[in-house]
């Protein structure tokens, strides 16, 4: 199996699925900027976008669809019965439709884009959104006992998931929540491999 992106963009949530399902692969690193730009790789998405697994003759593209394929195939992720099935369908969707936008808008005006492009306003109207998604997600955490981080020993919350982009570094979500007030549950997730 063939996960091509690299731990800064969206394929750190496969990243992180691939880790805890313990299924074997081999990261192909591939960046947003050139690397998913070839003609190689738009035969894999041609979206031209990053992440891509390939798994035999599967080539899948999309982070979120990614992760549900890991969770199904590894059997130790997917739920057991249909009720909790929706509600991992749930917040996949929440996280795309919610919580993704805010947190882009957010990053692309204070940390992706250059300078003389940032939109300040922008960059605070998906920070205020994100805080108000990341309540919700903690407020939604706060009484759950079955959880990933809950099997090991640890309480669920968006904490329980540290990002490290490079030793003695955090990403932006991390910085976000210390320079922004978000709170103290809310970072983002994946230790870089």
């Amino acid at each position: 199996m063939k996960l091509y992106g690299i731990p800064r963009s969206r394929a750190f949530r496969c990243l992180l699925a691939l880790e805890e399902t313990g299924i074997p692969y081999e990261l192909v690193a591939t960046d947003y900027r050139e690397g998913c730009k070839t003609e190689a790789f738009r035969k894999l998405n041609p979206n031209a976008k990053i992440p891509v697994l390939v798994d035999g003759d599967l080539c899948l593209w999309e982070s979120l669809a990614i992760n549900l394929y890991l969770f199904r195939k590894s059997g130790t992720l997917w739920p057991k019965t249909p009720e909790d099935e929706a509600r991992l369908f749930q917040w996949t969707l929440w996280t795309a439709t919610e919580a993704e936008p805010a947190q882009g808008a957010w990053f692309y005006n204070t940390k992706f884009l250059p300078p003389e492009e940032r939109d300040p306003a922008q960059a605070e109207k998906g920070a205020e959104k994100l805080r108000a998604c990341l309540a919700v997600l903690d407020q939604h955490l706060a009484d759950r006992s079955v959880s990933l981080a809950a099997r090991r020993g640890r309480r669920p919350t968006c904490r329980s998931l540290r990002c490290s982009t490079r030793p003695g570094r955090t990403d932006s979500t991390t910085a976000l929540t210390r320079g922004r007030g978000l709170g103290s549950n809310a970072a983002s997730i994946v230790r870089r491999r």
